[in-house]
């Protein structure tokens, strides 16, 4: 079980030769901490092109919203994301991966309430094109601190993948940040989003895929305790996708069950790895984890 943080992180600097096509004219002027190496590195295409693709969106935000091109056959499902402020730590008011926020269009967004944090960001989507999945939309919905709702779902064996999410502060509000959380059980959805007093309004929205069984080679879920920075587990190798995740800061090693954010990710590759990220500035916040993870069948 080892400690991402141990081995990856590297400035963008030092990854100069590899990063050329992620700063291109929009990384100009922009400061980067470190990023670390598993997020940077390019991906093996060679299975996903057996399932319709894969669609990477990377790059640097001057702050508050980002509108990319985003044109897709099939249904997209979500393999990775990764969202890191570039310069310090900061309260967090929203966390976007919104497909289809206008046609052939997707929204990102990783901010606090000012909106002019810069940030890196990269998001990719699985392609997948079998009549037999269905996609949905769940539009915006208010709890408090945590609430679990009831989602469409089709009868029969079929399981459920992330495709885009939204958690975002009522009143354009921040806080400090202790639970971040997207998980499905049986049609049931659990959303979190919360300091560490669970009292602070919140809307969420949500786009989902349920697919057959059958077009998995294996699902399952990983974790850990006593975390910090980051982590990584194997999983299956295979084309993987994200199938939901929970995040949450624990004071094992600091005081405080609720912090600034830094970085928080689900990176998952065809080799075997997945990794997550959640942390401040300094990387030394204790915290738990679970990712829901599914390999298709290529």
């Amino acid at each position: 079980m080892a400690n991402v943080r141990q081995f990856t992180s590297r400035t963008v600097d030092a990854l100069a030769d590899r990063v050329t096509h992620v700063l291109g004219d929009a990384g100009k002027g922009v400061r980067t901490a470190a990023i670390p190496e598993e997020v940077l590195e390019q991906r093996d295409e060679s299975s996903a092109q057996l399932l319709g693709g894969v669609n990477v969106e990377e790059g640097f935000s001057g702050g508050g919203l980002e509108m990319r091109n985003f044109s897709y056959t099939g249904v997209p499902l979500l393999d990775s994301f990764y969202f890191q402020y570039t310069d310090t730590d900061h309260h967090l008011s929203q966390i976007l991966i919104l497909p289809d926020a206008q046609p052939d269009k997707m929204q990102l967004g990783f901010h606090d309430k000012n909106r002019d944090d810069d940030y890196f960001f990269k998001v990719v989507h699985r392609m997948i094109i079998d009549q037999r999945v269905e996609h949905f939309s769940r539009s915006l919905d208010l709890c408090t601190g945590s609430c679990m709702r009831s989602i469409a779902k089709p009868a029969g064996d079929f399981v459920f993948v992330l495709v885009g999410f939204q958690l975002a502060f009522t009143g354009g509000r921040d806080h400090h940040i202790n639970v971040i959380e997207v998980r499905e059980n049986d049609g049931r959805l659990t959303t979190r989003f919360a300091d560490k007093n669970f009292d602070d309004n919140f809307v969420w929205s949500l786009k989902y895929a349920y697919l057959p069984r059958g077009l998995f080679s294996a699902i399952g879920e990983s974790g850990g305790v006593r975390e910090r920075g980051g982590a990584r587990r194997s999983i299956p190798s295979g084309p993987s996708v994200i199938r939901g995740f929970r995040f949450d800061f624990k004071p094992y090693f600091t005081s405080g069950g609720d912090h600034h954010i830094r970085d928080v990710g689900v990176m998952t590759h065809d080799d075997g790895r997945l990794e997550v990220f959640y942390e401040d500035k300094n990387g030394d916040d204790g915290f738990d984890w679970a990712v829901r993870w599914g390999v298709l069948s290529p």
